[in-house]
């Protein structure tokens, strides 16, 4: 280790202005998107950074060599020598400083974000509310960086951001090794493929857009000729590209291995900076954390220094081809940047996404860059024997050809981005004032502690019905005895979507010849949720075990399975005083199948039934009042909670025995298995949000062990995942209290209800920039908490 890094110190000493390039290149912009890509994607994009670094080194050697040959610069190059150059020159000059200062203010904005979270990585006390102390942490770099501009020199200058990107160099490196991924996956990256899931084409445009930075060419010439390096230097200066554009593909690269071995493999995405954070700590402790934050914070301020000189570097090469950080105009302009600098951090915007939007902007001036170069380096009267050759000149070709193919993927990616963000959700439109979530309690058995044990005063069931419409104001109604059990999967109510009806199914009854043994029941309660006390009208008898139960989208009908006897029994809903009818009961496998639970897709006319001990699913057609098989998916072990998106076209299977969830493809009369994400022990329930955007999965985590059992956790755990295209994406994962036995969305997709057996109570979460924050929002429940619903938003 010791040898790699001195030979990795060697490396970057040996670079000169390369290293402007890495600083360029390498920052927090960088670190934002290669950690995005290998948390998302894995290596799948590896290909693009490799082609980007090999065309950066073909633009910078085009570059550095139109420098030494002719003594000129870019920007004063294109006005002199060019048709039009003096409106080239300044289309380049101004797209590439507004599109620097942009960035600026994202790199500001994450390096902040970087030291705050660093500190709470330790001091755990600080806030969650981080927008005053990360906007103090932003003045402060920016105040040191313009004190370092004012008094610096080139040859200073190249000092600091060697010593910058060291840091950077050596943190990543170090996390690398931590969680090192395979070979094998690493050569896969290389083959080109794109992702097919929404924001790829922008992770891609926005790859190019730090890699292929447009400043990192049209100031090198400037930054060549103030090292000094004449026509005798030409070896040197192409040392110099090779070596900065290998550097920014192992560093790049090493970041994204880190965030693949450490996030992708376990289903994670990076949406913030303290996602990094959350999700790496746990494979690689709090230090291995700190070095990759140290290094985000080094890619940052490497960055951050040169791009605070472009605009003073671009205009002096634009009036007369030098470089005067001494200048009146220099201080001027470096600190415009640096007021620039703070706009995120004020705004409180989100740095990441701030970040990739800026660099996708970047890549739309490269191809201008390319083709002013191109025309440079092959004038015969500039050049003479160093006009470009065939080598140089197809490198150039191809990279203008590649830099166009990336702008109309960036403009793809944004007509997608700007398409989704201006679609209203009508489901959340259409939420009415009451908005019941209803938690059905069991007061007489429990698996707390470990093992069951049925109470001695065992008392039945209860109900209570929470306003969810009102949050974060309260509003419940308490019904305090209902048949209601444990036993089954926390899908035992559901709720018309009317908001006038509960209806609750009873797996299990006390056997009335031994009080401490539970037989199945058979009884369904309809509850009317439109009085003041939630009072049941109504108690019809089905199959043995009645347990999951769903209601259509159109509230005329619903579906229960029967788990001890291998039936779905289909109900009839009406407006009348006895509101539900039993239209029949069919058998659709065998008993010992263990039917769970039943889900109606959003049109109502296909279900899907889980079968938890035969290990399979079943697609049913539900038509004229008849339910017929259409399809059995042999699945993962356990299937038990299921459900579908509100457009109909995916649906979750929760495999309770396996600890992952099945996302299925779903067509008009077939079903197939496209994504098994790994979640956890244990993993209960599922439900996907009414906007469709977000999937919660609970699981108990073995928090329904003994405490004398080694695998015994106190608390149980919620995953929030985010849709990616056709499956799902783990953002944010909590700890809740033990035996979660449900996790279910408001309606209006904002908040998440987690209800707890071991605490008997409901807690309320909110869902913020991709994370679950506690809103301290505790409803207590009589009993442990058995199922909880809302009514379905299709």
């Amino acid at each position: 280790m010791n040898k790699l890094f001195r030979r990795f110190v060697t490396l970057v000493l040996s670079v000169g202005p390369g290293i402007f390039a890495i600083g360029y290149t390498l920052g927090t912009g960088s670190v934002t998107s290669m950690s995005k890509a290998g948390s998302q994607f894995g290596f799948q994009l590896l290909w693009v950074l490799a082609l980007s670094c090999v065309f950066s080194g073909v633009l910078m050697e085009a570059a550095g060599r139109y420098a030494l040959v002719t003594g000129g610069t870019a920007a004063n190059g294109c006005k002199r020598y060019l048709p039009g150059g003096k409106w080239l020159s300044i289309i380049m000059v101004v797209g590439v400083v507004i599109g620097q200062w942009f960035c600026l203010s994202g790199l500001v904005g994450l390096s902040s974000s970087a030291v705050y979270e660093g500190l709470r990585l330790f001091v755990p006390s600080l806030s969650e509310s981080a927008y005053w102390p990360v906007l103090g942490i932003a003045i402060v770099i920016l105040v040191a960086m313009y004190g370092l501009l004012w008094h610096g020199g080139y040859s200073f200058f190249e000092k600091i951001l060697v010593l910058f990107v060291t840091l950077l160099g050596v943190s990543f490196l170090l996390s690398m090794f931590v969680v090192m991924p395979s070979a094998a996956e690493i050569a896969t990256g290389l083959l080109p493929t794109i992702p097919e899931v929404p924001g790829s084409m922008l992770m891609i445009a926005a790859f190019v857009g730090t890699t292929m930075a447009a400043p990192t060419f049209v100031v090198r010439p400037l930054l060549v000729k103030s090292k000094g390096w004449t026509e005798k230097d030409m070896l040197h200066q192409r040392r110099d590209a090779i070596v900065g554009a290998t550097l920014m593909f192992i560093l790049s690269g090493s970041i994204m291995a880190c965030a693949a071995g450490a996030l992708h493999s376990r289903g994670f995405e990076v949406n913030d900076v303290l996602d990094m954070v959350i999700t790496l700590e746990p494979v690689a402790g709090r230090f291995a954390v700190a070095f990759f934050l140290l290094g985000t914070l080094s890619a940052g301020l490497s960055s951050i220094f040169p791009i605070c000189m472009v605009a003073p570097l671009l205009v002096g090469d634009y009036q007369n081809g030098e470089f005067d950080s001494r200048s009146k105009t220099f201080r001027i302009l470096c600190a415009v940047a640096c007021l620039l600098g703070l706009t995120v951090p004020v705004l409180g915007a989100n740095p990441i996404v701030a970040q990739i939007l800026t660099q996708v902007a970047q890549v739309f001036v490269l191809p201008l860059v390319i083709v002013v170069f191109a025309t440079l380096v092959n004038k015969q009267d500039l050049m003479g024997e160093h006009r470009a050759g065939i080598l140089l000149n197809a490198g150039l070709s191809i990279a203008f050809v590649f830099s166009l193919i990336i702008s109309f993927i960036a403009i793809k990616g944004l007509g997608a981005l700007l398409s989704s963000s201006v679609v209203t959700d009508e489901s959340t439109a259409l939420i009415p004032p009451e908005s019941w979530m209803v938690c059905v309690t069991d007061q007489r058995y429990t698996q707390v502690g470990g093992g069951e044990r049925i109470y001695s005063n065992a008392r039945p069931g209860a109900l209570l019905a929470i306003n969810a419409a009102a949050l974060p104001q309260l509003e419940v109604k308490h019904l305090a005895s209902i048949p209601t059990s444990l036993i089954g999967p926390p899908t035992s109510v559901a709720i018309t979507p009317n908001n006038r009806y509960a209806l609750v199914t009873a797996a299990m009854q006390v056997d009335p010849n031994n009080s401490q043994k539970q037989i199945p029941d058979t009884r369904l309660s309809v509850v009317s949720l439109s009085d003041e006390v939630p009072t049941i009208v109504q108690s019809i008898e089905l199959g043995f075990q009645p347990s999951g139960v769903d209601i259509n989208a159109a509230g005329t009908r619903a579906l229960v399975a029967n788990r001890a006897d291998g039936t779905v029994s289909l109900i009839e809903i009406m407006d009348s005083p006895e509101p539900v009818h039993l239209l029949g009961t069919f058998s659709v496998a065998s008993p010992e199948s263990s039917v769970s639970h039943v889900v109606f897709s959003p049109n109502g006319q296909r279900a899907l039934i889980t079968l938890n001990k035969a290990d399979a699913v079943l697609y049913v057609s539900v038509e004229n009042d008849e339910v017929n098989v259409l399809q059995r998916i042999e699945g993962r072990d356990g299937p038990y909670a299921a459900d579908f998106s509100p457009e109909g076209g995916l649906a979750v299977i929760g495999n309770v025995d396996d600890g992952t969830v099945t996302v299925l493809k779903v067509e008009v009369d077939h079903v197939e298995a496209y994504d098994t994400i790994p979640i956890g022990i244990l993993a209960e329930g599922v439900d996907i949000s009414p906007d469709g955007r977000w999937l919660a999965v609970n699981c108990l985590d073995n928090s329904n062990q003994s405490p004398e059992n080694p695998a015994y956790r106190s608390s149980g755990m919620v995953m929030l995942l985010e849709r990616q295209g056709s499956t799902f994406v783990a953002c944010d994962l909590i700890r809740v209290g033990g035996i979660p036995q449900a996790a279910v969305f408001t309606p209006d997709s904002r908040y998440l209800g987690v209800a707890s057996n071991t605490e008997q109570d409901i807690r309320f979460y909110e869902i913020s920039k991709h994370r679950l924050r506690d809103t301290r929002i505790n409803v207590a429940c009589p009993g442990g908490p058995a199922a909880m619903r809302i009514a379905n938003h299709f």
